[in-house]
């Protein structure tokens, strides 16, 4: 079974990848700005939203996933989690990626001696443990974490809880091999030695990735900051993104 993508719009093509415990419906605000300058390629990740879960536990795998069901050359948009599978396709699939955004994302999300740009290792790990008690509680609680610090988080918020319940919930271990990779992936000397152009994204009040990262990362072509902007600025600052977008992806 493959993962399920959606694909709208015309023109040259666009691969959006969403976040931890989401789906490609997130974009659906988005999605129709961008499908009037793109033929977008929206993807589910494995176990999210309406694709199968078929035990995908190496980065490997879900990058080789998600090739399956994209084109042989596009730009690539990954936000959060997505950054990170979009990243290592420039690292297994190279020719498949033109240009990459990564909005949102951090080549490694955890905090390590010398990057100090990323959160706690607790954090994901603590994730993962609760997993098993409460699931609908964690989902919840990663959701208030994305938007916290926003200046429009409680419009944010909503609009996240409302588009997480228009798919099946996701996997629960989909959810933790996930968390894994956000754990143990490091794509910082990656990024620094790619050719591709690799352009940043972020929001200044974002509590998951830093936008101080910005300032550590090596290799990024440009970057963006969005002063209001928490995890989610696709949502909160859209025009401003897709701005942005079009001057990189043009």
């Amino acid at each position: 079974m493959s993962l399920y993508v959606s694909i709208q719009g015309s023109g040259p093509a666009l691969v959006l990848l969403h976040g931890w415990s989401l789906h490609g419906g997130i974009w659906r605000d988005f999605l129709e700005d961008l499908e009037t300058h793109f033929t977008v390629y929206n993807v589910d990740l494995p176990g999210h939203g309406k694709s199968p879960y078929m035990n995908q536990i190496t980065l490997a795998s879900w990058v080789n996933a998600v090739v399956a069901v994209t084109p042989e050359k596009a730009d690539w948009i990954g936000w959060s989690l997505g950054g990170l599978v979009a990243t290592g396709v420039i690292d297994q699939h190279p020719e498949r990626v033109k240009r990459l955004l990564l909005l949102a994302s951090n080549p490694c999300f955890i905090r390590k001696p010398g990057w100090d740009s990323a959160v706690d290792f607790d954090v994901f790990s603590g994730f993962a443990d609760e997993l098993e008690n409460d699931f609908e509680k964690v989902l919840l609680r990663f959701l208030a974490l994305q938007v916290t610090g926003s200046r429009r988080a409680r419009a944010t918020l909503k609009s996240l809880q409302s588009h997480l319940l228009e798919k099946p919930s996701p996997d629960s271990r989909a959810l933790r091999a996930a968390l894994e990779l956000l754990r143990s992936t490091d794509y910082r000397a990656l990024i620094a030695s790619t050719e591709k152009p690799v352009y940043w994204l972020s929001g200044a009040r974002d509590t998951l990735v830093p936008f101080a990262a910005a300032n550590c990362l090596s290799g990024v072509d440009d970057i963006y900051i969005i002063d209001d902007a928490g995890h989610a600025p696709f949502i909160s600052h859209a025009n401003e993104c897709l701005s942005q977008i079009l001057r990189w992806f043009n």
